[in-house]
């Protein structure tokens, strides 16, 4: 059985997602796949460091054991959740411009950092607190 080159790209995303392979599966399905958005549209470091502070502060700031909110994977302190918690944000931009700039960005991040589906009321009061800091 022949494989497509696509499931070669899909394979590789669903193993490293990372922002690459991201970028070979837009190549691979063309730009209008991703809404005809170009993969360079990314966040500055700059915004990405203001919503990560505004998360750290709602997640607890000093006073939490899970910094960033950090719980899906172990880190050993701040500095490495504001990494993962960097990432995220990052991931989740480059996801929103694949998916076709679906509603307002705040919001996309908001289901992916707190799920609607494992806490609707959390939901609700993360993406309310994470706008009042913006």
């Amino acid at each position: 059985m022949k494989t497509s080159i696509h499931a070669y790209y899909i394979a590789f995303y669903l193993c490293c997602g990372s922002i690459v392979s991201r970028a070979l599966i837009h190549l691979a399905h063309g730009a209008e796949a991703a809404g005809g958005v170009n993969m360079a549209d990314g966040l500055s470091h700059a915004e990405m460091a203001r919503i990560a502070d505004a998360i750290y502060v709602v997640e607890g700031g000093k006073k939490t054991r899970y910094p960033y909110g950090i719980k899906s994977v172990p880190v050993s302190g701040a500095h490495e959740a504001r990494a993962v918690c960097l990432r995220t944000i990052q991931n989740a931009h480059t996801d929103w411009l694949i998916d076709g700039q679906p509603g307002d960005y705040i919001r996309y991040l908001a289901r992916r950092y707190c799920p609607p589906q494992a806490d609707p009321v959390g939901h609700r009061n993360w993406l309310r607190n994470i706008r009042a800091r913006l």
